[in-house]
Formats: structure tokens, C-alpha cells, sequence
């Protein structure tokens, strides 16, 4: 056993270092190092070994009133499109608070928990939900739950959670997390912006759309501030069939 866990070691070291001269592009022959230990490695571990590459995960939370994920504190088996490809199968949490994606590799020799670099992430699955890490109006990239996307609109939420540092735990530094909350965005054409209620939302819409979507959402006896998202969906669909008529009158 200690011989096998010498070996698993030594052999994410090299994914890990292989993986690391390949991003930096400068070590003769690294492409060829990298492929025979990527085949290695997964014939025998059956790990995914590119996304290997990241940060270990060494708990800070342990103790904490609370959690930083996005829904329960479990590992659920999601989808993620990292650097053009797509893993399916992966067991992953997504921590709201430092928005970042923790993978459970389910190593059959050791615990394996990393953490993936957002850069080279462009969305994410868990359960019925689906992440894009996308900029908008020139703003730093960010994970967006889709709620809704068409050809004219689109509609987004952004997760985060309250946390404040406590002594709760033995005096020892720990942190206390609130419940999570989403912002709420409107994509129409290029104008990407925040909403809140039914005044602000209908703000972000074409002038001669507004009394349109007013009356809809009346009708519905819709309140865009505590809105569902089932419900939300229905609104933007309705606006996408409206712009999509506006376009080509």
C-alpha cells in the first residue's frame, strides 16, 4: 500500500508538472511527456488527468456555521466544458462565496479534492442548472446561471452568499454563512444590466415594448421582484417573441 501510494503521488506530480510546462510551452518534447502520462494515468487510476490541473482543495470551511456552496454541501455529478472539451460525470460543488469550482476526483487510493482554474472553465452543469463564465459590458468574467437565452434576450442570475468571520469555534477564526441570494440580469442586444422589480425591469426594454410587457405581466399578476424562475422563463420568452416580431415588421 505505502509502495502504491509512493506511485499515485509521483504520478500526479508528473500530470501536474507535465501539465504545467505545457501551458508555459517552452520544454522540448512536452507534448509527448504529457500523452504517454495522461494514458498511463488513466489506465490505471481511471482519472480525468487535464483536469487534474489546479489548486489542491485544503478545506477552510471545517467548523463553519454554514457553507459557501450553491445549494447543499455535497459533491453532485455535473458537466463542465473545460478548455474546449466536455467532462460529464464530474463530482463537483460550486462555491458561491469564492465563486469557484471544487472537483471530488473519487480516487480510488487517495482523497483527491481540486480546485479548477476559472480561466480555462466556459460553463458548467449541476443538475438541472447551467452555469456560463461570461463578461459583460467590458466587467471581469463571472459564473451566470442561464435562465434564459434567444436571439434578442437573455436573462441571468449571479450567486452569492453573506459571510462574516466569528470566533465561535474554540476562539479560533471560522466563518458564519449567510443564506444565498442571486442578482437578477437582463441581456437585451449589447445592454447588459441589473433588475430588481417590476419598475426596473421593464426600464431595460425598448420604449415601444414597455407598455407591451407591462400589460403582460399584469395579466399574469406577475411581481418580477419575487418572481419564479419558471415564471421569469415565461416572461422572456414572451419578450423574445415580441422583439423577434419588432425585427421583422
Amino acid at each position: 500500500m505505502y509502495k502504491r501510494n509512493r506511485l499515485l503521488l509521483l504520478v500526479v506530480f508528473l500530470i501536474c508538472t507535465g501539465w504545467k510546462i505545457i501551458a508555459q510551452d517552452y520544454y522540448p518534447g512536452s507534448q509527448t511527456h504529457y500523452q504517454m502520462i495522461y494514458e498511463k494515468s488513466s489506465e490505471k487510476y481511471g482519472v480525468t488527468s487535464l483536469l487534474l490541473n489546479g489548486v489542491y482543495f485544503d478545506d477552510p470551511y471545517i467548523g463553519a456555521r454554514g457553507h459557501p456552496y450553491l445549494g447543499k454541501d455535497i459533491f453532485r455529478k455535473g458537466t463542465i466544458v473545460f478548455r474546449n472539451k466536455i467532462y460529464s460525470n464530474v463530482l463537483m460543488k460550486y462555491d458561491i462565496d469564492e465563486q469557484r469550482i471544487i472537483l471530488n476526483h473519487n480516487h480510488p487510493e487517495t482523497r483527491l479534492v481540486t480546485i479548477l482554474p476559472n480561466v480555462f472553465i466556459e460553463s458548467f452543469k449541476i443538475g438541472d442548472d447551467v452555469f456560463k463564465n461570461a463578461s459583460f459590458n467590458g466587467g471581469e468574467k463571472q459564473y451566470y446561471e442561464v435562465v434564459f437565452e434567444g436571439d434578442f434576450t437573455a436573462c441571468y442570475f449571479h450567486w452569492k452568499k453573506p459571510r462574516t468571520t466569528s470566533l465561535h469555534l474554540d476562539n479560533k477564526i471560522s466563518y458564519i454563512f449567510g443564506n444565498e441570494r442571486n442578482k437578477n440580469y437582463l441581456l437585451v442586444g449589447d445592454d447588459f444590466s441589473l433588475f430588481r422589480n417590476n419598475r426596473t425591469f421593464l426600464r431595460l426594454l425598448p420604449e415601444s415594448l414597455r407598455n407591451d410587457v407591462k400589460t403582460f405581466i399584469k395579466s399574469k399578476d406577475y411581481n418580477i421582484k419575487r418572481i419564479s424562475e419558471r415564471e421569469l422563463v415565461e416572461v422572456c420568452e414572451y419578450i423574445e417573441k415580441r422583439l423577434n416580431d419588432l425585427a421583422y415588421e
